[in-house]
């Protein structure tokens, strides 16, 4: 099998403690190539970059060092949609229940957010995810289905309920969590629908733009529901559901 070049985005605060980590495991600093860089660390002959922005960049035989600094977060429930705002196919929206295991199995996989992903690659990996979730819950909406209610109400106020209802899913199985993770398009209406359930789970509710880009939770969900969007597609579901001048 060959090995690959992985990446993640880290929790907050998180860069220091893997480097540290690296160090004590017999890891060297190397110069940084560029200012974008926090540090380069080699280990073994492989190489793990740090960026300013969260993201590392490593590769697989170091994912378990990786994994470490994952551990002790709880079990976070992250929720995204895909097809919103493609005119063919279903829209799909996705809930992810992960706790520390399963984020370090997700680590070891190499998790690849959703946009990135191609082809059998994402199927792949949405079944390992599937594999290492606590829960996965899961609403689709048909072309056909979509145009008839996108008749009668506001699309983000759709979305919204949808979104509830795959977190609902997840609820159903799980008996807490610590978070719930949305990729956020409307904090009022999300809020609304959401908070009830993050109550009866005890979790805290984070609303946030481009959550499927700093939380590998919400990259869970968003792969997974490109999967099973691609899916239906090759199956046939393909029909329009906006209308174009």
């Amino acid at each position: 099998m060959v090995r690959k070049q992985l990446s993640v985005v880290l929790p907050d605060g998180k860069l220091e403690e893997l480097k540290e980590l690296l160090l004590k495991s017999g890891g060297k600093e190397i110069q940084v190539k560029n200012e974008y860089e926090k540090y380069r660390i080699g280990l073994n002959d492989k190489v793990l970059i740090a960026y300013s922005t969260g993201t590392v960049v490593y590769h697989q035989d170091l994912s378990n060092l990786v994994a470490k600094v994952f551990m002790g977060l709880g079990t976070r429930v992250g929720v995204d949609e895909v097809g919103k705002g493609e005119a063919e196919g279903p829209l799909v929206v996705c809930a992810v229940a992960l706790d520390d295991e399963g984020r370090s199995k997700a680590v070891s996989i190499g998790l690849v957010e959703s946009k990135m992903a191609k082809g059998d690659r994402i199927v792949e990996v949405a079944d390992k995810i599937r594999e290492a979730a606590v829960a996965v819950g899961t609403v689709v909406i048909s072309p056909s289905e979509f145009k008839k209610v996108w008749k009668r109400g506001n699309l983000n106020e759709l979305l919204a309920r949808w979104h509830a209802q795959a977190v609902e899913s997840v609820v159903c199985t799980l008996k807490k969590a610590d978070v719930i993770i949305v990729d956020s398009f409307d904090k009022r209406r999300l809020k609304e629908k959401l908070e009830p359930l993050a109550k009866r789970l005890g979790a805290k509710l984070i609303l946030e733009n481009e959550a499927d880009r700093r939380y590998i939770e919400v990259a869970a969900a968003s792969t997974i529901a490109s999967a099973i969007r691609r899916n239906l597609m090759k199956k046939g579901m393909r029909l329009r559901k906006w209308e174009t001048s």
